[in-house]
């Protein structure tokens, strides 16, 4: 960590890199890493998902909901790497303000994970 101070003087914190050569990481990694076990919860988490949607759109609410009657506590495992993970995005349903998720193979924006 770097401390600067803003225009007010106030200390700030920030991430300086130095590039060592090739990464996967990404920048996501760099502020937030995952441990292994997160890592695999966030990867069972995904592979869970991937069944329970299969090639359909389920409303949010029931996507949020289905780990946690299967023992995945979202609470520990972050729902966004999760999603991203399975390769399911997300949308508003054509009429009306809840979201519902999809896989992206279903609609040809992506290859599932």
């Amino acid at each position: 960590m770097v401390e600067q101070h803003t225009a007010e003087g106030e200390p700030t914190e920030i991430i300086k890199l130095s590039w060592m050569g090739y990464s996967s990481a990404t920048a996501q990694d760099s502020v937030d890493p995952m441990s292994a076990a997160e890592k695999n919860e966030t990867a069972e988490a995904a592979k869970m998902l991937v069944d329970f949607l299969g090639d359909s759109v389920k409303p949010a609410s029931e996507c949020e909901q289905f780990p946690k009657d299967s023992g995945v506590d979202f609470e520990k495992v972050n729902v966004f790497r999760v999603r991203q993970k399975a390769g399911v995005d997300t949308r508003r349903q054509p009429h009306g303000n809840a979201w519902e998720w999809y896989g992206r193979i279903l609609y040809g924006t992506g290859k599932t994970q």
